[in-house]
Formats: C-alpha cells, sequence, structure tokens
C-alpha cells in the first residue's frame, strides 16, 4: 500500500486535553546518530516532516517485544516504526489509493531494509 506520512506533534508537550485520547508510553528521545547496512541516520526532531513510501507490518515475529523506545509491541495495535522522528511522535499516514488517514504514534525505530 502506497502512504503518506506527515508530522502531527511529538508526544511531549501535548496539551492534558490531547493525551487523554493519545495513550503515551515508552520513553521520549530522539536518539543518537546510527549506521546500519552501510547506510547511515541522524535522529532529529522535524515539524515539517513529509514523506511518501509503501507501508509495511512487523507480523507475529516482533509481537510482544519492546520497541526502541521501551514500548511492548502489539500487533492488534495502531504504531509505526521510522528510521529518524523522536520516539514518540505522532504522524498522519494517508493511504494515497483512498486517501483515509490516522494518526499513529512512532515507538520504535524501523524500515530499514526497504529504503533506498
Amino acid at each position: 500500500m502506497s502512504i503518506r506520512a506527515t508530522a502531527c506533534r511529538r508526544a511531549r508537550g501535548w496539551s492534558n486535553r490531547a493525551s487523554r485520547f493519545l495513550r503515551v508510553a515508552g520513553t521520549y528521545r530522539v536518539g543518537r546518530p546510527y549506521v546500519v547496512g552501510g547506510r547511515s541516520y541522524i535522529p532529529e526532531e522535524n515539524p515539517r516532516y513529509r514523506a511518501e513510501g509503501t507501508a509495511s507490518w512487523y507480523g507475529e515475529d516482533f509481537h510482544g517485544r519492546l520497541t526502541a523506545n521501551g514500548e511492548v509491541y502489539d500487533m492488534q495495535g495502531i504504531s509505526a516504526a521510522h528510521p529518524t522522528l523522536p520516539m514518540p511522535s505522532y504522524v498522519r499516514v494517508t493511504n494515497l489509493a483512498n486517501q483515509r488517514s490516522l494518526v499513529v504514534r512512532v515507538n520504535d525505530r524501523g524500515a530499514l531494509s526497504r529504503q533506498s
């Protein structure tokens, strides 16, 4: 599925009213630069983030394991992984085929092997 992801807001700084609706768990962190497969990644706060790409899914192998910011991955839940956005962050993900969208929490590093 082709998607578009745009930044909403980082978790730190959400109002009390918003936090009633969006469960914030794990530890807020931007992270340090790292290298995977010879490619460098530099995590950063980017309130103007926007990208298009292909969605993927972890599957059962990761169910119950800890994510990069300390949350337990729930394959029935809605969350996202990203190589450079702070964790947790919130992004609006839009299905480009039908323009339906939802806001998801970025709580893991990932999608590293499929990026060019």
